[in-house]
This record gives structure tokens, C-alpha cells and sequence, in this order.
């Protein structure tokens, strides 16, 4: 009677048991949450007896075909999570972030989302469309207990969701004034890009600029998207004027980027050359000075200085010298140029070609014999002369091509020496002195302009 009584107790408890495994139900909405040590993924409220788990040994177990892979798409984009169930017996639901979607295949509440397939086929695939930030989650597939067999999970599949940033705006403007030589900052911001945009700087030429580049990333209150904010610090320079800076924006939501471009103003004191016509300045001639002043603003006035001497009513970028002569050789001309910003000059020395002039001529010389004497022949000119020594007529054979010529005495030395003086391109000097002996030779040989001193 005793056994009897234990038997039936037991029996009633394995009909209570096999009625909690039977409504083991999803909620339609909610985390599902297992029990506390758990390790056959049981739901709470899922009780099982050796005699369930005898039978649920002996009984076809459902498994997962196919489980959702992790995936990335687009805003806007659509989404297939496939999940493929063997011997599906328990209720199935779609989980994000651990919260149930609803057990129906219309999920009703989600507008966005669908669950395709067939029962007969096993294929419950999660169809988003189209995909919002808010799907950036997690997304599970569950299939709940059924009578004497297990609940199963698939594998958590990751969605990330990407976000193109919006298009980068330059702070400064579309255009940026500056002075040469100082420092200046360019500062681009895209927006809520997911992830964070790259920025890129590029100047006139496409060329990518890497130094005194600095990026900020900010993290936006919905914790996902990002502002990137990029620092271009830079010193100004003349050549920089009348050309643009390029912002360049991406992420990996995008496949070309977007682009905001400022241009550079750069204003800068003038930057002066000078040029004169002819190239080849001569005695005689006439030349004309131009002042070229590459200047922003472009406003110039011009001085013009000789020799540190400013020449009094020489405003213009012109200046004429006429005519020239010796006397402006190597002379320093400067032209002076200033804008409102500062002021720059520019010098030239003047080469001016000449022909000679007599610096000092030759003279008559005489001296004991055995003594030595020196005739001098000296001129100017530029460029400078050329000199040739003859003796006693003979034109055709050079003695000396210095401007000094040193004359030892003796019966074969004394006679007539003639210095010729020649320069390219003008006319020649040319003058002639005696050499005697002084004695018994010299009343022979005196010339009108000799003059020595007495014996």
C-alpha cells in the first residue's frame, strides 16, 4: 500500500513537471532570461525530471541549420540575418539587444523588420528594411522548450550600422585673409559620421598635406555617431595667395568623399626686380630702368636712389639715364617699392663700357749705361686695356704686353718705344718716348719733349 501511495506521488509530480514544460511560452515582448548556473540554455520556469530528460534523450533534438553572421550596412540599407531551424518545436522569436521582437512572424510593432521563409522549410531569416541607427545592435535567434526538449540559442550576431558623416564645412569661410609670414589655423568639422570621417587636406595641386595636421574626434549623445573637427596650422606665404585649401571627408559608409575648399588671400609688401634695356650699358647711350614690384595690395609708390642719393621726382616704376658716361660706372642705382603692408628694394650696379683715356702717358727716360730705366703706360677704360710695347718702328713685334716696361741701358737699348693702348669696340691710344744714354750718346738722340736731370 505503501509503494502504491509513492507511485502516485510521483506520477502526479511528472504531470505537473510535463504541464510547465508544455507553457513554457515566450513573453511577446522582453528579455529571456536562463537559469542561474545553467548549462543547457533551460528558460526559468522549465523544470525538468530524470524521467523528462530520459525522454528527451530518446527524442529528436532541434538544432540551428544556419545561424545569423555579423554584418555591416548602410543607413537606409537592407538586411537579411538568415536563421534556418532543424525540428523546430518550441516557439521562435528574434531578439535585439536582448529584448524579444515578438514570436509572429509580422512582428507587429516593427514596422521595419519581416520575418520570411517558410515553417515547412525551417527558415525564419530576419528581413531589415531599411535600417536605422537604432538597429547598431546585437540580434539573436531563440527557439523556446517544447514537451521534453531543450530550448536553443543561436549565436549573437553583430549589426553595425554605418552613417555617412554630413559634408565638411570650412569655419573660416570661403575665403581667408592673412598677411605673409603669419601663422594661420583652418579648422573643418563633418558631422555625425559613423564612424568618425577622415579628414584630408589638400592644397591647389590635389597634393595631400600632412604636417601641423590636428584631429579631434567628439562622440555625439546617442553614443554612436561622432563629430570630427581637423586643424590645419600653416604660415602664410607669398606664393599662397590665389589658391585653395581642400577639405576631404569619408568614412566607410561612403564611397567618394565630399569636398569644402576656402582660398587663401595672402597680402604681402612688395618683392622688386629690376630691369634696364639696353643690357649692354656705353658711354654715350641711353637706358631705361623698370621697377617690377610683385606687391598685394598692389597699390605701390616707387623711389628711386644713385649712390644712396635720392633723385629728387623719380616716382614712376621707370627711370631713363642719359647720357651715360665714365663717371656713372659702378655707381649704385636702387629702386624702393612700399605698399600698406611693408617695403622692399631692389640694387643694381652699373657697368658701364668705355674707351680709354690717358691715366699716365710715357716720357722720355735716360740713365747711365748699365743703370735700368721704366716707361709707363697706364689708361683707363672698361673693359679694361690691352697694352703693347714696340720699339724704333717695328710694329709687327710685340717687346712687352705690360703696361710697364723696364728698359736695362746699354748702346742696343737705347731708341724709340711706342705704347699702344687698345679696348674692344672703341678707338685705341697710342704714344711714343725715347730711351738714351746719358753722355757722349745723348745730343744724338735728345727728342723735343725729353727731360732728364743733369749729369
Amino acid at each position: 500500500m505503501l509503494l502504491k501511495l509513492v507511485l502516485l506521488y510521483l506520477f502526479l509530480g511528472l504531470c505537473q513537471s510535463r504541464q510547465e514544460v508544455v507553457g513554457g511560452d515566450f513573453p511577446s515582448q522582453g528579455v529571456i532570461y536562463p537559469l542561474k548556473g545553467s548549462t543547457n540554455n533551460l528558460y526559468k520556469g522549465e523544470v525538468y525530471s530524470d524521467l523528462h530528460l530520459q525522454e528527451n534523450h530518446q527524442l529528436q533534438v532541434q538544432r540551428f541549420l544556419r545561424e545569423p553572421p555579423d554584418q555591416t550596412a548602410k543607413i537606409g540599407e537592407q538586411v537579411t540575418l538568415p536563421c534556418r531551424v532543424e525540428n523546430k518545436k518550441g516557439k521562435l522569436q528574434w531578439t535585439r539587444d536582448d529584448f524579444g521582437l515578438g514570436q509572429g512572424r509580422d512582428l507587429t510593432g516593427f514596422d521595419r523588420y519581416e520575418m520570411t521563409g517558410s515553417d515547412q522549410e525551417g527558415d525564419y531569416t530576419l528581413n531589415i528594411f531599411p535600417v536605422q541607427l537604432e538597429d547598431n545592435a546585437v540580434f539573436q535567434c531563440q527557439v523556446g522548450a517544447a514537451r521534453g526538449i531543450a530550448p536553443i540559442r543561436s549565436r549573437y550576431a553583430t549589426l553595425t550600422v554605418t552613417v555617412p558623416p554630413e559634408p565638411p564645412v570650412i569655419l573660416n569661410g570661403e575665403v581667408l585673409k592673412v598677411t605673409e609670414d603669419r601663422l594661420i589655423t583652418v579648422e573643418c568639422v563633418s558631422k555625425a559620421g559613423k564612424p568618425a570621417a577622415e579628414i584630408t587636406w589638400l592644397d591647389s595641386d590635389n597634393i595631400p598635406i600632412h604636417l601641423d595636421v590636428e584631429t579631434i574626434v567628439e562622440v555625439l549623445e546617442d553614443g554612436k555617431r561622432q563629430n570630427t573637427i581637423s586643424l590645419l596650422r600653416r604660415k602664410a606665404r607669398r606664393s599662397d595667395n590665389i589658391r585653395n585649401l581642400t577639405c576631404e571627408a569619408q568614412n566607410s559608409a561612403e564611397s567618394i568623399p565630399s569636398r569644402a575648399t576656402i582660398q587663401i588671400h595672402v597680402e604681402y609688401a612688395p618683392h622688386v626686380t629690376l630691369q634696364y634695356q639696353p643690357h649692354k650699358l656705353q658711354d654715350g647711350e641711353t637706358v631705361t630702368f623698370k621697377c617690377s614690384a610683385d606687391a598685394n595690395p598692389s597699390d605701390v609708390t616707387y623711389k628711386w636712389y644713385l649712390n644712396n642719393q635720392i633723385l629728387d621726382g623719380k616716382t614712376s616704376k621707370t627711370l631713363t639715364l642719359s647720357p651715360l658716361n665714365r663717371t656713372l660706372h659702378a655707381a649704385i642705382l636702387k629702386c624702393a617699392a612700399r605698399n600698406k603692408i611693408g617695403r622692399s628694394e631692389e640694387t643694381h650696379t652699373l657697368e658701364v663700357m668705355y674707351g680709354p683715356s690717358w691715366v699716365v702717358e710715357p716720357t722720355d727716360q735716360a740713365g747711365q749705361e748699365r743703370e735700368q730705366v721704366q716707361l709707363i703706360c697706364l689708361a683707363d677704360s672698361n673693359p679694361n686695356p690691352r697694352y703693347s710695347w714696340f720699339k724704333d718702328g717695328d710694329f709687327d713685334n710685340i717687346i712687352s704686353s705690360s703696361s710697364n716696361l723696364t728698359v736695362y741701358l746699354n748702346l742696343q737699348a737705347q731708341g724709340r718705344y711706342t705704347c699702344r693702348v687698345s679696348v674692344k669696340g672703341f678707338s685705341g691710344l697710342e704714344r711714343s718716348a725715347q730711351v738714351l744714354i746719358k753722355g757722349k750718346y745723348l745730343r744724338n738722340f735728345l727728342s723735343p719733349n725729353f727731360s732728364s736731370k743733369s749729369d
